[in-house]
């Protein structure tokens, strides 16, 4: 799926998916890869401009427990551990991504509050969300794990794999604990199945309440069954938030060029007064110098003369 909304996000579809066609082509009988029989999707990681706003939508706090469902290389989690101090969980079926994202959260330290495991997700048994434990959709490795229930679910499918994992993120969000959930470029109440006759039709039969206040950034949250769209937004702040990224994710990020922020005569200007600034400052060392330098005569033909006085 495209993402319209995301400048950066179709850079990075570009980079690991367009770029990297061989070496998926090469994985694609690897059980527990993005490119194998059980992905529904391949791994792109999520923008770091997008972050923010995914985090400030989600209204995460210490206590909440965060499950990342298609977690990648755990770059979402590792900064929603960094700067809210929550537990987190992220499930994805690439085990290389698994294994990157725990080695990444012991490199920063994360590793207390964040848990990674390879799951199928389409192959989740019902209520295996509510009761945090994973069964046959983990590799033998991973099926003894077990989780804290989530509070928080970041979704990251679209097309076909989010319309068929919506019956059973429906379950879980109307029949357990609070949840609310976030998904990022398709809301679930206007994903489709392609390659399903008449998905392109299909009617939201699961009747989901979206709020859109962050569509413009393509994140949708589906707040805590029994909360209605408008008591969820009735609280949420008037302005963007400042994206806060881990020192990690910060020393990962590429430099952002601003351009045509300022006319070639204004930034001639800004060199020139520059030039201009410095010319002086370097005149009034080379003033101190010399300065300096005939007080330290006049003090050497002061001491000489005391000592032939003597």
């Amino acid at each position: 799926t495209m993402d319209a909304h995301s400048l950066e996000q179709g850079l990075h579809l570009h980079e690991y998916v367009s770029q990297r066609q061989h070496e998926l082509q090469e994985k694609r009988q690897q059980e527990w890869s993005a490119a194998g029989p059980r992905s529904v999707s391949p791994f792109v990681p999520c923008a770091l401009s997008r972050m923010g706003i995914l985090l400030h939508a989600a209204r995460i706090m210490q206590d909440d427990v965060v499950w990342d469902l298609g977690c990648g290389d755990g770059r979402v989690l590792h900064a929603a551990a960094a700067q809210y101090g929550c537990k987190c969980v992220g499930l994805d079926v690439d085990a290389d991504c698994i294994a990157d994202a725990r080695e990444r959260s012991q490199e920063q330290g994360l590793d207390s509050l964040c848990t990674f495991a390879c799951c199928d997700l389409l192959a989740l048994a019902p209520g295996a969300i509510r009761s945090g434990q994973l069964g046959e959709a983990a590799p033998l490795g991973d099926r003894d794990m077990e989780f804290a229930p989530p509070s928080v679910l970041l979704i990251f499918l679209t097309g076909h794999g989010l319309s068929r994992f919506a019956a059973t993120l429906h379950s879980e969000w109307r029949e357990g604990p609070p949840l609310r959930l976030l998904t990022c470029v398709e809301a679930l109440d206007d994903c489709y199945d392609f390659e399903e006759a008449g998905g392109l039709f299909a009617e939201d039969a699961l009747h989901w309440p979206i709020s859109r206040l962050h569509a413009a950034h393509g994140v949708y949250v589906v707040p805590p069954h029994g909360v209605s769209v408008a008591e969820w937004e009735e609280g949420a702040r008037a302005s963007e938030p400042r994206s806060v990224l881990s020192r990690y994710a910060a020393d990962e990020s590429k430099a952002v060029a601003l351009k045509q922020l300022l006319t070639s005569e204004e930034v001639a200007s800004i060199i020139e007064l520059g030039e201009e600034m410095m010319a002086v400052q370097v005149d009034r060392w080379v003033r101190d110098g010399a300065h300096a330098a005939d007080n330290s005569r006049a003090n050497a033909v002061r001491t000489r003369a005391g000592s032939r006085d003597r």
